[in-house]
């Protein structure tokens, strides 16, 4: 990490609106427990004790507004500022809630709250890029051979050179994303992550930083067993 007269002051929106319909049952993935602890919470704990983040949002859906403020009593014994602020109907109207919710900060990272393993690493680069570029995103280089389906039926191969699986955090400078997030909202537009949003209204590049595998969101049930597995090597 840079030295505290270089690295900048940031924030933090921690997206755990969602409901979990792929997860299936009464509790979302995110409130899910890993190790004895929520997974939100995990998601949240290197930003909360990261010398440079100054506030975190978290976005909830007012049905766990109670649950989650009762967590953070439980498990919040960091200094970091943090709220917690209703979400909307879609992911989309969550983030922008959430970046509406806090003064402007100069950097703001993105963060799933179903990804419980994100590294102190990932989250510097992040900060770093965001702030000489605009804009990036934690991302994995595609391994697999990709191959597209008609009907049922393989259809031609991809060619997987230049692909990538993109993650979470993933940073802007504040007013870039807010604008862009506003913009959206006026044409009913969702993006399936942040960056297409300024992509597709300010034009900007994104940088990608290199993740890691161990870096998962968890959706299904499975993808909570093997979240069990890592949270013991981590």
């Amino acid at each position: 990490m840079q030295n505290s007269t270089q690295f900048p002051d940031f924030a933090v929106i921690i997206a755990a609106g969602g409901s979990g319909t792929r997860f299936g049952g009464d509790i979302p993935k995110q409130f899910q427990y890993l190790q004895g602890e929520p997974i939100v919470i995990r998601a949240m704990a290197p930003f909360c004790v990261h010398p440079f983040c100054r506030r975190i949002a978290v976005v909830v859906h007012k049905d766990w507004f109670d649950w989650m403020d009762e967590q953070l009593s439980i498990h919040h014994p960091w200094g970091t500022c943090v709220s917690i602020v209703p979400g909307g109907q879609q992911r989309g109207d969550s983030v922008y809630a959430g970046l509406k919710a806090i003064a402007d900060p100069g950097i703001v990272l993105i963060h799933d709250a179903a990804r419980p393993f994100v590294s102190v690493n990932m989250i510097n680069e992040t900060v770093l890029a965001a702030e000489e570029f605009g804009a990036s995103a934690v991302a994995v280089p595609v391994t697999d051979t990709i191959k597209r389906e008609e009907e049922g039926f393989i259809d031609g191969t991809v060619d997987r050179s230049g692909l990538w699986r993109v993650q979470t955090p993933q940073g802007f400078r504040y007013k870039d994303i807010l604008k862009a997030y506003g913009m959206a909202r006026k044409e009913g537009f969702y993006g399936t992550d942040d960056c297409i949003l300024v992509e597709k209204y300010l034009g900007m590049k994104i940088k990608i930083i290199p993740g890691g595998d161990y870096n998962i969101k968890i959706t299904t049930q499975e993808d909570l067993k093997i979240a069990s597995a890592l949270a013991i090597s981590h």
